[in-house]
């Protein structure tokens, strides 16, 4: 356990490179967190049976401060008290010597609920309704949490209908998503010792100002007293985001009872369940296009379930919002979204790839337009997708200065192949399931498709909720020609990149450029560092205190510079009208996807990932090409729950561009699931509509769609069938009416009674030539059949 003091010894964050599971103290204690075991109820006691010496449990009533911890207005209990909200919800914690014995203990917990009495029973209910029974309470039905609408074009909703009645085609779309990285690294969890009176923390947290001040309401410490070393961590999910504080603070009201070092981390299992669980999002679209292929009316409905007490439900609801219709632009618009409580868990979404459940939608959808319209899906986004001029006030409501889109779409194009092989498995899409092929055959060709998508990824959204306070970057020019940077600890990477640029602006050695993280209690900045990482807004900082210190150069040193966050903002974004442009800087990416399906086993492979990527001016080529080919990587494997995918030949261009940097590598997680989803669609001839799914759901689409279409076949035979006999029955009447207008017109004279022989010639005579009659109706009747033929031909 070793921490880096990059400077004064009495300072309350440090940065350490080692794992806070790694840490061991002397006499250190092991916690694990006891869960209720139902979904709802009321707590009227908890028990560990069989509790040995030198073990604990603590619970809501162990708590010297603050009951709850507050996380942008929206208040969590430390432990459960009363009501359960969701299953698994903290009640308590264990403590103890032996780190397995305490999570057996855990899961031993015998819980006592409130027994309610039933209402009392009805007069003519039996005697025994009415004695009082043990029942579970109902929790309150699920209620919106936040909404949000959008509308342009026309207020008017019978208006808006209108455009749907007039379009040349109205396609819908339902989509879904519940698509997270899978997250390998080390559990969350804390570590939390007192010295001296202090409280010491070893996690790894990304919010230092939320961490300080929740351990400070809920232990009573003052903040000053609370020193935190802030330990690696990769993960970027909301709940790990807020939860980290709420694990802490559980951990520290053990260590302040025991009095020893507490270490609480989470299983595998709880990680997945409580930590790394994505918010389910459905998009319902409507949409009208014109014969050219434009959008007249888009009508987007978006629900996202959020769980129960989830901080961040506005901010999910916004950036979706903002992302559902992605660089298009339709001549009305209508955007419904809601995010609703629900009795589970806090759902989570990565902050930094928050809108690609939309842009999972938006791509789809789009793709569905092509298939209808005839348009290609490369045709069809640049017909559109218009640049905005921020410059002059632009109405519409969400402006993204996305650059040299067209070059990005076609060069993708180009590089993979994309028209021909969209063209050419289409054509065997429509012939994929004939009674002539035998798709279980060892000789069938494989089932092949491929799918476009392309998105932006937006840095530092103007419109968030967190407070920016102190979320600044400072540059300082010293007397010996070093360069001292004051900001918080960023990766490797980008640490490269930050010396990188000081020598290209300043031409300092990268020797000497240093960094210098101390932060006094408070100064610490109050955002997360979910919004800053990276090559974002700190980087942005940075170039802008370069240039300022350019011309200083030759002046008298030291000179300091400083930019905040809201300095370095050429957006214009109003938060009351929610319009405007809410990205400080964007950059855009495209992909395409091909694949192919065993049609036996129906096993997908991957037979190519080509993507083109515009980030600005990429300010180290290596680091951005890892950075885009990690996120691939992540992605990939969440797409089918039994099977996870891994494909490394991945083709990446980057567009030139003298534009600042913005980061490239989060636009993965937004584009290439629509690009997958888009290739497995054609090579099943089904719809793929959600993510993650099954091997064995693919074949189940696959199935329903071959069985709708021999249902098609089969209506189609028999509209056939009935037809022929429809002209069949016409041409039998029609010669019949023929033969018997012809019987009509000849009348045969009556012969004399005296002359029985010249009668019975007559009679034979009369008997042959109806036999004749008969023979040129037999003879009409075969070529009517044949002419019948010859047409159906």
């Amino acid at each position: 356990m070793c921490a880096k003091r990059r400077s004064a010894k009495d300072r309350s964050i440090l940065f350490s490179d080692t794992f806070y599971s790694d840490m061991e103290m002397e006499g250190m204690l092991y916690a694990a967190i006891v869960r209720t075991p139902f979904s709802q109820g009321i707590i009227q006691s908890i028990h560990i049976p069989d509790l040995p010496e030198g073990y604990s449990f603590f619970c809501h009533s162990d708590i010297p401060g603050k009951k709850n911890i507050r996380t942008m207005g929206v208040e969590t209990p430390v432990f459960c008290a009363k009501n359960i909200a969701y299953r698994g919800e903290p009640a308590g914690l264990v403590t103890g010597p032996d780190e397995q014995k305490v999570s057996e203990l855990a899961s031993t917990a015998v819980f006592t609920l409130k027994q309610e009495p039933k209402e009392e029973a009805q007069a003519d209910e039996a005697p025994e309704a009415k004695k009082s029974i043990a029942v579970m309470p109902k929790t309150e039905d699920c209620n919106i949490a936040c909404e949000r609408t959008v509308r342009y074009g026309t207020e008017d909703d019978d208006e808006f209908e209108a455009l749907f009645s007039e379009a040349a085609y109205v396609v819908d779309g339902v989509w879904n998503s519940t698509l997270h990285p899978l997250s390998y690294g080390e559990p969350t969890g804390t570590f939390i010792a007192l010295k001296g009176g202090n409280l010491q923390v070893y996690t790894a947290t990304q919010w230092l100002s939320h961490l300080r001040k929740t351990l400070s309401e809920v232990t009573g410490i003052k903040d000053d007293k609370i020193s935190i070393t802030r330990t690696p961590s990769s993960d970027l999910h909301t709940n790990v985001l807020w939860q980290t504080s709420l694990l802490s603070s559980q951990a520290a009201v053990a260590a302040l009872k025991t009095g020893k070092p507490v270490k609480l981390v989470l299983s595998r299992e709880e990680q997945e369940l409580y930590m790394d669980n994505a918010a389910p999002v459905s998009v319902i679209y409507r949409t009208a296009i014109a014969k050219n292929g434009e959008l007249i009316a888009v009508d987007a409905t978006i629900d996202i379930d959020v769980g129960c007490r989830n901080p961040f439900a506005k901010e999910i609801v916004d950036r979706i919002v903002i992302a559902s219709l992605s660089i298009y632009r339709a001549r009305s618009l209508r955007i419904r979204a809601q995010a609703r409580n629900s009795p589970q868990q806090p759902f989570s979404i990565n902050l930094s790839t928050i809108d690609s459940q939309a842009f999972f939608a938006i791509e789809n959808q789009m793709q569905r337009i092509s298939e209808k319209t005839g348009f290609t899906p490369v045709e069809l986004r640049l017909l559109n997708w218009k640049e905005p001029n921020v410059k002059k006030k632009d109405a519409y409501p969400f402006l993204f200065q996305c650059e040299k889109v067209k070059e990005t779409l076609e060069a993708v194009s180009r590089a993979s192949d994309f028209l021909r092989k969209y063209t050419a498995y289409k054509l065997d899409e429509k012939d994929r399931y004939s009674e002539k092929k035998d798709l279980a055959s060892p000789y069938t060709p494989p089932l092949r498709g491929i799918g476009l998508a392309c998105a932006f990824h937006g840095c530092g959204y103007a419109g968030t909720n967190f407070s920016t306070k102190n979320t600044m970057l400072e540059a300082t020019l010293e007397k010996d020609g070093s360069l001292t940077i004051h900001a918080m600890p960023p990766n490797e990477t980008v640490w490269a990149i930050w010396k990188q640029m000081a020598h290209e602006t300043l031409g300092i050695e990268s020797s000497k450029v240093k960094l210098e993280s101390n932060f006094v209690p408070g100064a610490e900045p109050e955002a997360p560092d979910t919004i800053t990482n990276g090559i974002g807004i700190y980087t942005l900082l940075l170039q802008k205190c370069l240039k300022s210190l350019k011309p200083k150069l030759n002046g008298e040193l030291p000179v300091t510079v400083k930019k905040a966050m809201n300095s370095v903002s050429k957006t214009h974004w109003s938060k009351e009208s929610f319009t405007g442009q809410p990205f400080f800087k964007t950059s855009f990416g495209a992909a395409v996807v091909e694949l192919e399906l065993d049609p036996a086993t129906y096993r997908e492979k991957l037979r190519g990932i080509w993507i083109v990527v515009n980030g600005g001016k990429i300010l180290d080529v290596r680091a951005a090409e890892g950075a885009i080919k990690n996120s691939v990587q992540q992605v990939l494997a969440s797409f089918i729950e039994d099977d996870p995918i891994a494909y490394t030949n991945i083709k990446l261009q980057f567009v030139l561009s003298n534009q600042d940097a913005s980061p490239v590598g989060d636009i993965m997680p937004s584009v290439i699931p629509a690009a997958f989803s888009a290739a497995l669609s054609q090579a099943l001839a089904a719809t793929i509509t959600c993510l993650p799914i099954k091997t064995d759901t693919m074949y189940v689409i696959s199935s329903q769609a071959q069985r709708a279409l021999d249902e098609i076949l089969a209506m189609q035979k028999e509209e056939l069938a009935r037809k022929q006999a429809e002209q069949e029955a016409e041409a039998m009447a029609a010669l019949e009416a023929e033969t018997l207008a012809a019987l009509g017109e000849q009348k045969p004279e009556k012969a004399p009674a005296e002359q029985p022989d010249a009668q019975e010639d007559d009679m034979q005579s009369h008997k042959t030539e109806e036999t004749e009659e008969l023979e040129e109706l037999e003879s009409m009747e075969t070529d009517v059949q044949e002419k019948t033929m010859e047409n159906d031909e």
